[in-house]
């Protein structure tokens, strides 16, 4: 029931050592980058050095960008898009519980979606290849249909008219090359 404190307890994290953790994360193939914001939006890490520790992200130089980061700041976790430098980039932020600050990452979306273009593209190409492919099989087959019975045809025509003389020339060995 004695409620005297009896001692406190601290510990220290180099910044700087967080700041180049999240600064190191990139991806040059889809244009990923990150940044730290604190509780109130000021920039802890970011690409631009002059914004860190001074600027919050409403103050970017960047108007969507400043707009963007009131979104940020209010709704702490999501995602949304944005043009950086007229390139859409999608931009994926949540909030650190522990410390309240908010980590964000960019991406170019055009470079993030580029391989599930390429895969739909080369999808539309195998199709394209094989319905030619089936056309061109299906010519084929129709004409060995088709033709001797063209043929038959005729020879029967001409039987009609009282020519005997003639010869039917059908090579295949199948129903029809039977028939002729």
């Amino acid at each position: 029931s004695n409620k005297t404190m009896m001692g406190e307890a601290s510990g220290d994290f180099d910044i700087t050592e967080l700041q180049n953790m999240v600064n190191n994360m990139k991806d040059e193939r889809i244009d990923l980058e990150g940044f730290l914001l604190d509780s109130d939006g000021t920039f802890m890490s970011y690409q631009d050095k002059e914004l860190v520790m001074k600027k919050k992200i409403t103050e970017h130089p960047d108007k969507e960008f400043a707009a963007l980061g009131q979104k940020i700041i209010t709704d702490k976790n999501g995602r949304a898009e944005l043009k950086i430098d007229g390139e859409a980039h999608l931009i994926f932020y949540e909030q650190i519980k522990q410390t309240g600050w908010i980590l964000c990452t960019t991406v170019s979306k055009s470079k993030l979606y580029a391989p599930v273009r390429n895969l739909a593209i080369a999808i539309i190409v195998i199709v394209l290849i094989s319905i030619g492919i089936s056309l061109i099989v299906s010519y084929y087959i129709s004409g060995k249909i088709s033709n001797p019975v063209s043929a038959m045809r005729d020879f029967a025509a001409k039987i009609a008219e009282g020519n005997f003389t003639e010869r039917i020339n059908v090579k295949q060995k199948d129903e029809i090359g039977q028939l002729a």
